[in-house]
């Protein structure tokens, strides 16, 4: 979750995480969207290390992350997600952390892996930028083919 893409001020959107993850259970709305977008900050701030250091000696990185990190890699029944739901369902602090490291490395390929959504997709962000996002089910977990996608 990042809380910045979407429209979190009007959502009516309640995830069960917010009653199952102590760090959001005690949270007004205001307080929830500053913690969530704390812990995007601290994410970011890693991955932008982590992700550059790999470039160093690789030409292609698998990158893993639960939330997908652009609007049109959440996905819910085959489209992507509305406003109602992207602040819940994307980071927009790590997309534009891999779409700026990406660009610092255009002879490099970053393949993104992620899920959160349910819904399944795949978006080429740049040329040398790829979002898969893997469907899930409850209970029902599922290996996804990427042979012909990375």
């Amino acid at each position: 979750m990042g809380g910045r893409l979407g429209n979190y001020e009007d959502s009516p959107v309640e995830l069960n995480d917010f009653y199952l993850i102590e760090d959001l259970t005690t949270a007004d709305r205001a307080e929830r969207l500053e913690r969530i977008q704390s812990f995007a900050a601290e994410a970011v701030d890693r991955l932008r290390h982590v992700v550059r250091s790999g470039l160093e000696t690789h030409t292609h990185l698998l990158i893993l992350t639960h939330i997908p990190p652009f609007k049109g890699a959440a996905w819910h029944e085959g489209e992507p997600s509305n406003d109602d739901w992207l602040p819940f369902f994307s980071c927009e602090a790590v997309g534009g952390v891999l779409t700026e490291v990406a660009g610092e490395h255009p002879s490099a390929n970053l393949t993104v892996l992620c899920g959160h959504t349910h819904g399944e997709g795949v978006r080429e962000v740049l040329p040398n930028l790829t979002v898969v996002t893997g469907g899930a089910v409850y209970g029902r977990p599922a290996i996804v083919d990427l042979i012909n996608i990375a």
